[in-house]
């Protein structure tokens, strides 16, 4: 049980501190956006994972402390590097692809951004199944990671054609030198 208040407590601290950062950078965000919580599918997933959680604790699952140790530092890595690369990128991160450039806007390639080309997404990817592992669901650690992979494998190509628009040969130097770190995502 104490799991799962763990995982509580890091889905929390995620969703609060997310607001706290995106709300000093862009004050005028809406709420529900900037908690990350107008996803009718990632609500969904939670709840499922909640599910899941009670199903295997009811089967008597034995949860090996390794596995609970490995999820936690899944989150606390995925939490790290995403909150870095949000307060790296200041007021050039928001929760929507950019469609238009800014006049403010630039092209961040320094600090963690200079090893990963998507940091707040790499981020993301280690946090979501991480926080599966944790709690011992083999069903949503497989879930999380798949549909994670699958809504960055849409989501990068298509705002990289916008950054590709914005800063040009920039952009495509960056992008040729600076993996995504998400597998099967170049």
């Amino acid at each position: 049980m104490g799991e799962f208040l763990l995982f509580v407590a890091c889905l929390l601290a995620f969703h609060v501190v997310e607001f706290l950062v995106i709300n000093s950078l862009h004050p005028n965000a809406p709420v529900r956006e900037s908690l990350l919580l107008d996803s009718n599918a990632y609500l969904i997933a939670m709840a499922f994972a909640c599910a899941e959680y009670a199903f295997w604790t009811w089967q008597g699952l034995s949860r090996p402390l390794f596995v609970r140790v490995s999820g936690l530092g899944l989150v606390l890595a995925g939490e790290a590097v995403r909150k870095r690369a949000i307060l790296v990128a200041g007021r050039n991160f928001t929760h929507r692809i950019a469609v238009a450039k800014r006049p403010e806007h630039s092209l961040v390639t320094n600090d963690v951004y200079a090893y990963i080309r998507h940091p707040a997404y790499f981020g993301w990817f280690l946090w979501a199944p991480g926080t599966q592992v944790l709690l011992c669901n083999p069903v949503s650690t497989l879930g999380f990671t798949y549909l994670a992979w699958r809504f960055f494998k849409v989501r990068i190509p298509v705002e990289e054609r916008y950054l590709l628009r914005f800063f040009g040969e920039e952009f495509a130097r960056y992008r040729d030198r600076t993996p995504t770190c998400i597998p099967g995502i170049p």
